[in-house]
């Protein structure tokens, strides 16, 4: 099974683990090379350096066209929508999950083929443990 990560941090670092251990091949993209080099120690794990996010190639890159999940979980709200827009209606990902903090926008967004989560780490670990 193939899983994409669009963003790091401190749910990256906690995701990466479990999506292994759940027996995914996980590529993560991310702009932080010093995060990426710190999953990358975990020979499963694939990483792509993101430079410039207006290059879609990166998806490419990452096959999110074969991924069986989706998850974007990056700092920004309007990124991860954008990419699980992506990952949902270009590539036809099955399983996508988004991390929106803004209430007005997991509204706007909650249309049901796209998985929104909140702001909680707690509430975004246990929400996509139910999803998966």
């Amino acid at each position: 099974m193939e899983a994409v990560v669009y963003g790091g941090g401190i749910l990256g670092k906690m995701l990466v683990p479990h999506l292994v251990q759940s027996g995914y091949e996980v590529t993560i993209i991310d702009s932080d090379s010093e995060f990426l080099e710190s999953v990358s120690l975990d020979t499963s794990v694939k990483t792509i350096w993101l430079q410039d996010s207006m290059m879609q190639n990166y998806l490419e890159e990452a096959r999110v066209d074969i991924a069986e999940l989706f998850l974007a979980v990056s700092s920004d709200d309007h990124a991860n929508l954008l990419e699980a827009q992506t990952a949902t209606t270009i590539y036809n990902v099955q399983n996508v999950i988004c991390l929106v903090e803004n209430p007005q926008l997991q509204h706007l967004f909650n249309n049901g083929d796209i998985k929104i989560v909140g702001s909680s780490l707690l509430t975004i670990f246990q929400d996509i443990e139910t999803k998966l």
